[in-house]
């Protein structure tokens, strides 16, 4: 079955075992992908993530054998998404604007897509804390040093002069857990005078004044 094939509907109630999940295998795992980031890995219990995914216990494993193996497709589907709209950013039809403006895009990107995706941050908020076997797949998967896209355009900013040479990690940082809490810890952002952009323009515009606010701390004084 594909991963967008919608899986057939069923009656209300608990599910049979050999019953169909109502949702597409996105949706699942974007439910799963929330239970994991709302409760932690070992706090998401088999019965409360069936109950989120609206499947039967023995669905869940004849569908994702184990939760570990339901972590990772969770993980998996969220990241991967991530990575594909940042590489539309850094390669896409802007390849000849200055470094600033590349940046400043591939910024922006991150942004909006934790904007659509919270969940994603608030997991690697939770997984961050320690170290442990799922925070090393993540990082050997999706945050080698050098893997974010940005991280290229900085370095040729800093040949250009543009750019100061500055820590790429402290970048990422600044950018994915201090920008981006902007739009994951959406109670503290409203409580702070932030609440949610209610359509895209909005969204944009706070995206941008974020990576605008990140990228003038980096460029080189020119007085």
């Amino acid at each position: 079955m594909s991963e967008t094939e919608p899986m057939p509907r069923r009656r209300r109630g608990r599910p049979p075992a050999d019953s169909e999940p109502i949702a597409t295998r996105e949706e699942i795992l974007d439910l799963a992908l929330e239970a994991f980031a709302d409760l932690g890995y070992h706090a998401a219990s088999i019965r409360e993530l069936t109950r989120r995914l609206n499947v039967s216990h023995g669905l869940f494993h004849a569908k994702f054998g184990s939760k570990m193996a339901l972590w990772k497709a969770a993980v998996d589907h969220g990241m991967r998404r991530l990575v594909q709209q940042l590489d539309v950013a850094a390669y896409s039809d802007r390849m000849h604007a200055t470094p600033e403006e590349r940046l400043r895009e591939v910024f922006v990107s991150l942004l909006l897509g934790l904007d659509q995706a919270p969940a994603v941050l608030r997991l690697m908020n939770y997984e961050g804390l320690q170290q442990s076997d799922r925070l090393e797949y993540i990082y050997e998967r999706y945050m080698t040093i050098g893997s974010f896209q940005g991280d290229v355009i900085i370095d040729e900013g800093v040949k250009a002069g543009v750019f100061r040479d500055v820590s790429r990690p402290t970048i990422f940082f600044l950018l994915a857990h201090g920008g981006g809490a902007v739009f994951s810890l959406r109670a503290l952002a409203s409580k702070l005078g932030l609440p949610q952009a209610r359509s895209k323009k909005a969204a944009r515009a706070r995206a941008e004044e974020v990576a605008d606010t990140l990228i003038r701390g980096i460029l080189v004084d020119r007085r």
